[in-house]
């Protein structure tokens, strides 16, 4: 918002925010006041009377301020008040100032710049409410008087604050009292200007203006025209004129009302007529700039403002008291005091006097300027003071004059004394109130006028010299009588040059003869300093001498017209006196000729001026025709731009006069270039025929009046025929007497008149209808434009403006046909400019074969063309040249259908020759440009609907009596459809063919003879006439259905879903007709299409061809599905209908929104799918038949599928969406907005696909806790919805630029660029692998549809999407857990996607991947700075790209770059280009080789016999098995190099590689190098240990080992490895091998006691004996496992007497240790389950005795009998069920030859490890308890074998 309210360019962004906060606020009506009390809230407010005001409260009174005059002053009794209050506090305020650094530089002092804005903004307040003026000018006086107070006391004063703050306060204030907006835009809004967005967009007509330079003309417009032409563009009663057509020709010159173009620039920035200011910034850095009312404003009918006398009274006191002397030298010695005392402190101000000075008398002078009426006691006091104060300045100056080096400074004093001096000047003039005092006065002026300066003073004093002159005007507008004495000393002025005008010229002539009019010096206002500007273009603002003397002219054009009130005759008199000047030939003196100059230049101005006044235009023209080239000299040129400015006033007689005048000129001109005579006369008019073109180009550019407009054309297509035919002559006349002059030597006669013409064509609207005489004009101009070879783009003869102007004549031109009807032939021969006679035959052949090249047309027609004489030859190709620059430059929208009249034209249908063909063959030639021209249109809405209409146009065509044209048309459709596919499927051609289709069958059913045979096509601008016969009737019928029956085929094969949604659109649409129930062939004809290309069904998609042939029609094909949803739709269509006349009817509509959204959300929290269904389907009926659309509804339609997340859910959703997207037109892209954030929710909050992952068991490490089942997410909804964003995709992909946008952002925000770890943002479980791939393949779709212009977002994306298909790769392989269907069709997208993939290399071009230069200069940067970081690290360990890098890492690197950092091309594009191609090849190659063994992995699993029926589609898996044998192939330095390349990818991906690909060692090889030199990558991927503890690194004690200590726990077996014979004993290990054991909970370690226990014998460093007394500790019945296992260990032999000497005392110490530590509740459990299970086991000691058989039996059970149960004991070898009873007629002894085995029941409780465990830690003698509810269905018989002394590890083993 560049606003600069003293802060330069640097506004903050706080201001920017509470501007945009208060003017949104304005806009609204009423806004409320709680909103506004926010604003007021930022303002300051007042401790004691003292306001502290730092920079945000100083922008927060402006935004307050901005508010209260933008809103239509509402709350203005809060308002007003608090901006009074702080007004009158302004004397006393503390000011916080910001930085200096911040501090723009030359800009006013803050006090003064906010005091300014203050004033200004309660100013705009007094001007628009009357009510309050007084009170705020009172208040206004008060803080002045004030001040002035301080000023005049100074000594009391704190002297920093006076010079720092009071003083410029003043100046601020003063700078702003009295000025008043004389527009409705208030003063506060254009210093504070609204910023107007920014239209993506250029308006075409707008860069047709800028491309086309045709109207490079010099202006010749005075200023007093322009406010004439101001309202230019025709006013046609039909024209929708361009914007381009503005006033000047010149487009370098800015229009011309801006400040550049006229003499403002002299006064202060302010105020133009149109009230248009200066930048803003102006009035924030120039001192005393104020919105004055320039002198130069002539009248301004400002409201009047009057103001109580009293106020004035005081105000002039006031300003007496100021500008009297000792108030200024006080203040001047202050500052100088002060600015001594602290010298770095920044005062802005050298002085305080002049600037002061200057601004008292500007503010009287604006404050009284409109004032009428006024006492006249107080004029005359005013006039007075005034003239005292006038005569004193300029005593002064004169003093000053003498003290030259003062006037280099900025604020040159000189230059403020003369500008309070022009204010002085205005209120004299406006003082004056008699005739005697206007004599005077005059006087007094005329003298300042001719007084000779010194040249150095010159340019400060123009604002003076402006000044009399305007007062001089003004004064004889007030007073007439002055008349006689002011012309005469204001012609003087001009005409015998004043000496000042001589100056200001001399320098004027150096400057632009010296510079070539490059540079140049503009002083741009009263206190400008000259700055240098360049200026590429012509000179865009007047030079002062031209300025001074314009005004000068000016008025005298006011002095004049007011003259004439008193004398009639004064206007004669003064132009008598003023011609004489031309004759008066003055030799002697050097400036002679800037008399005639003068006199010429005044002579077209009073004309212009006078336009109205009769009897001055006449003799004017007389004088200036006379003095016409006589002699010739340069004067002439300045004549005819005064006869073309007199042309423009519009007057029928002098446009007669002059265009005579000027095609005499042009005429002669161009045949002194044949004549072989040199005639001297005509060889006079060479010099200005230039001038005359441009004088034309002037008329047309600015000429009113439509009839004069037309007569123009006419004549200068006239003229140019003429010229043309002139030239013929005298080629003719030329060859008599010597060589044949070529036609074309002339030619450049007539080219100088195209852009002219070009200038006026452009201002017209298209010519649709003709005149006969303009059309022969057109058509000769066309041939002669042809011959010459004017419109041939570059054709290097002639300029490129030429063509250019050629191209917008074609645009408005109209057609080459023949309303007349005569036959062509005729016409062309005896009616043509270029008779065949003039031709050599080798000349017609080149032209013939000139059209052949351009038409390329079939065989038959080059031969028809071959036979076409000359006249028909060059009207063939003016047909090409015009309709192929009105397809390529217009912007007409049916700029391609006129082709279809010249087809219909009769003379060319029935000419003999074959014109007919040959126009189609130049028609095709334009349809290719027109496709080219659509396709290149950026895909819009409008654009969109030009198309449609398009096609409309041919399918009206395709129906029409013609048999040819209907032929044409098909062609065309099929190329429009070829180019647009998705034309297609666009709802509105769709129903325009089965309107047409319908309307055509009616013509089957009317009487011939009776019934019109036309036809209107209801929704579309065309009718269709019908031939008048049944059988050719019937033709075009059968014809038309045939290629209806062909697009929906073709449709309903690309976009399935949408063609059917809209033909069900158009049977709902079509119901209620009555006729419906009659016969209506566009619903036949859908429904017939629906049946006949119906796709299959969901369930039936993915079978193999061998099933599918097998299943009837019904089964497998999808109507079903469309008539449900047809029914749901009419379903709710209609109870939505029913629903909104009802409450119409009760008058309650705008409740049926809220009960909409009500039911839905009641739906949604129920959870039920039924009413869900219900509810969306209504809601969508809702927004259908709304008139606009309905954001809130339109959000709940899409965002509430996320409450219901399931299959049924979306499923749901998708059907609304897509009858929302059928029915509603222009809803697709708020929708898909809607939709994408919905989407985004889902990524956000991690539904489905972008579920975090669940960690699934380790089989090796069961527990209770974690038992091994997989997990996969529910990724069904995802999928259905990828689905339909494929769809869309391809639809939005041909037709719509913003839809692509939020695609690619939708992907861009799903995708993401981590691969591997735990940050991934999609699910990677093998169960999400369809939506997943299926994603990814839209991306790839998205950028093979080359639709993302930006390179560097194409690589973003693609970066994405090989991340995150890696990122699939980065983790083990798992087996699917889908449903065999499902995983067909997952196979499938993957296979779809590896061939996406595949076709990738072709997009991967260096061109493609770098943008062009101009695109985006970030990227060349980027890929230095991507090296930076690099270069230091090992290549192969490098460039590990991860997240860590900031945002670099959303550009491609690769570790290939690190070694090109040394070189120096770096930068080079090609260079680039090439890089990113080798690295996304590489990436590309190893994605592919990855997806490869994938698919064929999933492949084994879902049909390992390769069984027929279960195949799939060959062709995708034939290519994936190709390239798979390829890569199997490779060497061992390939698969290195992969390897390494994955790990630059992602080092997560290369640990995978070894168990994706297992065909050969090199790659654990290589992944086990990578992995040791940078473990810290992998730490977090438990299987990756391996490729770093292996008995090499072990033994090697390599140092990378220490990493072990922070790797992930990996499972028991690896952990226990590390102490096994497999590795050397290393701390590092054992450490590690501890902390994996530890990771377990205990009864996943109940497994491996045996080979814990067997572990101490590798356990150097104790490390196992400290974990298993751990474990001990920790869980009780780990220790009970540990204690059996350990005593079986301590002996080698049965009978316990030999001891192993490994671990035998070991163990005896831990199971001492063991047992000892325990204590309490833990002791009894051990106590009480070892008794029990003792007793049990000796039950088989005591029964070895007995004999086997019916004894041992016995003994058995008596034995069993006595053991009692104890509570809480459990089963040894099922530590998960306590022991309730045991069964005691189950002892059974077993068969065993040394031991006696016996078996036994147990009823158990089977309650889990870790309740048991807390059971026996309790074990209270209730425990037990079986009735407890629900826990029978736990209890069961557990059987157990028991025998003593026997070794159990064998069987342990064995089990």
């Amino acid at each position: 918002m560049a606003a600069k309210g003293g802060g330069g360019g640097l506004r903050s962004f706080y201001f920017n925010t509470v501007l945009s906060l208060s003017r949104s606020l304005a806009v609204q009506r009423p806004a409320s006041l709680e909103k506004v009390q926010k604003l007021l809230c930022m303002c300051p407010v007042d401790f004691h009377g003292i306001f502290q005001l730092d920079e945000r409260r100083r922008d927060a009174v402006i935004a307050l301020g901005i508010f209260l005059v933008e809103s239509g002053l509402q709350h203005k009794d809060i308002l007003v008040q608090y901006l009074l209050r702080l007004l009158k506090g302004l004397p006393k305020v503390q000011w916080i100032e910001e930085s200096t650094a911040r501090k723009g530089r030359g800009m006013l002092p803050v006090a003064e710049t906010f005091s300014f804005c203050l004033v200004t903004m309660l100013s705009d307040v007094a001007h628009k409410d009357p009510a309050l003026r007084v009170q705020i000018l009172e208040t206004i006086l008060d803080v002045m008087h004030f001040l002035l107070g301080m000023c005049q006391s100074p000594q009391t004063q704190d002297k920093e604050y006076l010079c720092k703050y009071a003083v410029p306060c003043l100046i601020g204030i003063s700078r702003a009292l009295g000025r008043y907006s004389n527009t409705d835009e208030s003063l506060l809004t254009k210093l504070f200007p609204k910023v107007l967005p920014q239209t993506a967009r250029v308006p075409e007509e707008l860069e047709g203006v800028r491309r086309r330079s045709f109207n490079d003309f010099r202006s010749i417009l005075p200023t007093a025209l322009l406010t004439v032409c101001q309202g230019d563009s025709l006013k046609r009663k039909n024209s929708n004129i361009s914007s381009g057509s503005q006033v000047s020709p010149d487009q370098a010159m800015p229009p011309p009302c801006s400040p550049g173009g006229s003499a403002v620039q002299y006064f202060e920035g302010a105020y133009l007529p149109d009230g248009s200011a200066l930048d803003p910034d102006y009035y924030f850095s120039r001192i005393s700039s104020s919105f004055s009312v320039s002198p130069l404003v002539k009248g301004i009918n400002n409201k009047e403002f009057d103001l109580p006398l009293d106020t004035l009274r005081q105000l002039l006191q006031m300003v007496k008291q100021i500008v009297g002397d000792p108030v200024l030298k006080t203040l001047d010695a202050v500052l100088a005091e002060v600015t001594e005392a602290c010298p770095n402190s920044d005062f802005y101000y050298k002085t305080f006097s002049d600037p002061l000075y200057v601004t008292m008398f500007k503010m009287l002078r604006d404050t009284l300027y409109y004032m009428k009426d006024i006492q006249t006691s107080f004029v005359k006091e005013m006039h007075d003071f005034v003239l005292e104060q006038f005569n004193s300045s300029q005593a002064e100056l004169q003093k000053i004059l003498h003290d030259v080096e003062r006037l280099q400074n900025e604020l040159s004093p000189l230059k403020l004394r003369c500008q309070a001096n022009a204010a002085c000047v205005d209120l004299m003039v406006w003082a004056v109130k008699d005739e005697q005092g206007a004599e005077n006065l005059c006087i007094k002026l005329s003298e300042k006028l001719q007084s000779k300066t010194s040249s150095k003073v010159i340019i400060a004093h123009m604002p003076l010299l402006i000044c009399c002159l305007q007062g001089l005007g003004r004064l004889c507008e007030r007073f007439p009588v002055v008349v006689h004495s002011v012309t005469p000393s204001l012609r003087d002025f001009l005409v015998i040059p004043s000496p000042v005008l001589v100056k200001l010229y001399k320098y004027h002539s150096q400057y632009y003869a010296a510079s070539g009019s490059d540079i140049k010096i503009s002083v741009t206002n009263e206190h400008a300093e000259s700055t240098m500007s360049v200026m590429s273009s012509k000179k865009s603002q007047p030079s002062m001498y031209e300025q001074l003397r314009d005004i000068a002219i000016e008025n005298i054009c006011r002095c004049l017209k007011a003259g004439l009130t008193i004398d009639p005759v004064i206007v004669e008199a003064f132009l008598a006196s003023l011609s004489n000047r031309l004759y008066i030939s003055q030799e002697n003196e050097k400036d002679a000729h800037l008399i005639p100059d003068h006199t010429i230049r005044a002579l077209g101005h009073i004309a212009v001026a006078l336009r109205d006044t009769p009897k001055v235009m006449e003799p004017i023209l007389q004088i200036l025709q006379q003095k016409f080239c006589q002699p010739p000299s340069q004067l002439d040129v300045l004549i005819i731009d005064q006869l073309g400015c007199m042309v423009i006033t519009g007057n029928q007689y002098i446009y007669q006069e002059v265009w005579n005048l000027f095609q005499q000129i042009s005429v002669k001109a161009s045949s002194v270039v044949y004549s072989a005579t040199k005639d001297y006369k005509d060889a006079g008019y060479r010099h200005c025929s230039l001038a005359v073109i441009n004088a034309l180009a002037n008329i047309a550019a600015n000429i009113q009046g439509e009839h004069l407009v037309d007569e123009l054309l006419m004549n200068l297509l006239e003229l140019f025929v003429q010229l043309g035919l002139e030239g013929k002559r005298a080629s003719e006349r030329a060859s008599e007497k010597g060589p044949a002059l070529k036609a074309s030597s002339s030619a450049g006669n007539l080219g100088v008149l195209i852009p002219v013409i070009a200038v006026l064509t452009r201002r017209l609207p298209p010519i649709k209808e003709a005149k006969p005489r303009l059309q022969k004009l057109f058509r000769d101009f066309w041939l002669y434009s042809v011959l010459m070879g004017f419109a041939v783009e570059g054709s290097g003869l002639w300029p490129e403006e030429w063509y250019e102007g050629v191209c917008e004549i074609a645009t408005k031109s109209p057609l080459l046909t023949f309303p007349s009807k005569e036959p062509l032939r005729s016409v062309l021969q005896y009616n043509s400019a270029m008779k065949n006679d003039t031709v050599t035959p080798a000349e017609l052949n080149e032209l013939r074969s000139t059209i052949i090249n351009l038409l390329d047309p079939p065989p038959e027609v080059s031969a028809l063309i071959n036979k076409l004489d000359f006249a028909m030859s060059t009207y063939l190709l003016s047909v090409y040249r015009l309709e192929y620059m009105r397809v390529m430059h217009s912007t007409d929208k049916d700029r391609f259908q006129v082709m279809f009249f010249y087809f219909e034209d009769k003379a060319i249908q029935k000419d003999k020759s074959g014109m007919m063909q040959c126009v189609i063959a130049v028609a095709d030639k334009v349809f290719d440009a027109f496709l080219t021209v659509m396709a290149d249109k950026p895909k819009t809405k409008e654009n969109e609907e030009e198309l449609e209409r398009h096609a409309q146009f041919l399918l009206v065509n395709f129906n029409h009596i013609h048999k040819r044209i209907r032929r044409v048309a098909d062609k065309y459709l099929s190329g429009l459809v070829d180019k647009f596919p998705h034309l297609l499927w666009s709802g509105t051609v769709l129903k325009t063919m089965l309107d047409i289709l319908q309307t055509l069958s009616l013509s089957l059913s009317a009487d011939i003879h009776k019934d019109q045979p036309y036809y209107d096509i209801p929704d579309a601008p065309y009718r269709i006439t019908v031939p008048d016969t049944y059988e050719a009737r019937e033709s075009i019928v059968k014809d038309f259905a045939a290629r209806c029956g062909m697009i929906l085929q073709e449709a309903m094969k690309w976009a399935p879903s949408v063609t059917k949604s809209h033909l069900q659109e158009y049977l709902n649409k079509h119901q209620n007709w009555v006729s419906g129930l009659s016969q209506h062939t566009g619903l036949a004809m859908a429904t017939e299409s629906i049946l006949h290309f119906a796709g299959y069904n969901r369930q039936n998609t993915m079978l193999g061809v061998t099933q599918l042939t097998e299943r009837p029609a019904c089964v497998k094909k999808d109507y079903s599905n469309f008539m449900a949803s047809l029914n749901l739709r009419n379903r709710y269509a209609g109870e939505v209908a029913g629903m909104i006349q009802f409450s119409e009817a009760t008058g309650r509509s705008s409740d049926l929104n809220k009960l909409m959204i009500r039911q839905l959300s009641d739906a949604l929290e129920s959870g039920q799918p039924e009413s869900y269904t219900q509810a969306m389907f209504k809601l969508t009926a809702m927004q259908i038949s709304s008139k606009d659309c309905d954001a809130q509804l339109l959000h709940h339609l899409c965002w509430s599928p996320l409450r219901m997340f399931t299959e049924h859910g979306v499923e749901t959703a998708i059907a609304c969406w897509e009858w929302l997207l059928a029915a509603k037109n222009g809803i697709e892209v708020p929708f898909m907005r809607e939709m994408a954030g919905a989407w985004q929710m889902t990524v956000e909050q991690k539904f489905g696909l972008f579920s975090a992952e669940r960690k699934e068991a380790d089989p090796l490490a069961a527990s209770e806790e974690s038992q091994p089942k997989p997990c996969p997410p529910e990724v069904t909804p995802h999928y259905i919805w990828i689905e339909f964003l494929v769809q869309r995709f391809e639809i939005a992909k041909y037709c719509s630029s913003d839809q692509v946008e939020i695609f690619s952002s939708l992907l861009q925000r799903s995708l993401s660029l981590t691969i591997g770890g735990s940050k991934g943002n999609l699910n990677r479980h093998v169960a999400a692998i369809g939506p997943r791939f299926k994603l990814l393949t839209l991306g790839l779709a998205l950028l093979h549809a080359d639709v993302v212009p930006n390179a560097t977002i194409r690589n973003v994306l693609r970066e994405k999407i090989y991340s995150t298909a890696f990122d699939y790769f980065s983790c083990p392989p798992k087996f699917p857990t889908q449903g065999e269907k499902r995983l067909r069709e997952d196979i499938t997208i993957l296979i779809r996607f590896w061939t996406a993939m595949f076709s990738d290399k072709k997009y991967l071009t260096a061109n493609q991947l770098v943008p062009p230069d101009n695109q985006d200069p970030s990227v060349n940067s980027l890929s230095v700075m991507a090296d930076a970081p690099r270069g230091n690290l090992d290549v192969t360990v490098g460039s590990r790209q991860q997240t860590n890098q900031g945002w670099i890492n959303t550009y491609p690197l690769s570790s290939g770059m690190s070694t090109l950092s040394k070189k120096s091309g770096m930068s080079k594009k090609t260079n680039h280009g090439s890089q990113l191609h080798k690295y996304y090849m590489k990436r590309r190659t190893l994605l592919l080789s990855l997806l490869a063994t994938e698919i064929d992995r999933l492949t084994t699993w879902y049909n390992p016999l390769s069984s027929p029926e279960l195949e799939l589609d060959q062709t995708g898996e034939n290519s994936v098995a190709n390239w798979r044998s390829k890569y199997i192939s490779l060497s061992e330095k390939q698969w290195k190099d992969n390897v390494n390349l994955a790990w630059s990818i992602s080092p997560h991906l290369a640990v995978q590689l070894p168990c994706r690909f297992k065909n050969t060692e090199a790659i654990a090889a290589e992944v086990t190098r990578l992995v040791r030199l940078d473990p810290g990558a992998v730490s977090d991927v438990p299987e990756a240990i391996k490729y770093l503890v292996t008995w090499h690194t072990i033994d090697a004690d390599a140092p990378e080992l220490s990493h072990v200590l922070c790797w992930a726990p990996t499972d028991p077996p690896t952990g226990l490895s590390y102490f096994s014979s497999m590795y050397p004993p290393h701390p590092l290990t054992a450490q590690y091998g501890v902390k994996v054991l530890r990771s377990f909970p205990p009864d996943a370690i109940l497994f491996y006691i045996p080979q814990i226990v067997q572990a101490l014998r590798y356990d150097k460093m104790g490390y196992v004996r400290e974990y298993i007394l751990w474990a001990a500790a920790k869980s009780q019945l780990l220790a009970h496992q540990f204690i059996w296992n350990m005593k079986t260990n301590i002996f080698l032999d049965e009978e316990g007497h030999q001891k192993d000497p490994d671990i035998g005392d070991l163990l005896e110490v831990l199971v001492e240790e063991i047992t000892g530590s325990l204590s309490g509740p833990a002791k009894e459990f051990y106590q009480r389950e070892f008794d029990f299970f003792n007793k049990i086991t000796n039950v088989s000691a005591i029964i070895k005795p007995f004999p086997k058989g019916d004894e041992r039996k016995k003994a058995c059970l008596s034995a069993l009998s006595e053991v009692k149960v104890q509570p809480g004991c459990y089963l040894p070898s099922n530590p998960e069920a306590i022991v309730l009873d045991i069964d005691y007629k189950s002892g059974t002894p077993m068969q065993s030859a040394a031991k006696a085995p016996y078996l036994a029941k147990f009823k158990v409780k089977r309650c889990g490890v870790s309740e048991l465990e807390k059971e026996g830690l309790r074990c209270r003698s209730d425990s037990i308890d079986e009735s407890a509810e629900g826990e029978t269905s736990r209890i069961c018989w557990q059987a157990a074998i028991f025998k003593v002394g026997d070794d159990c590890r064998q069987d342990m083993l064995a089990l």
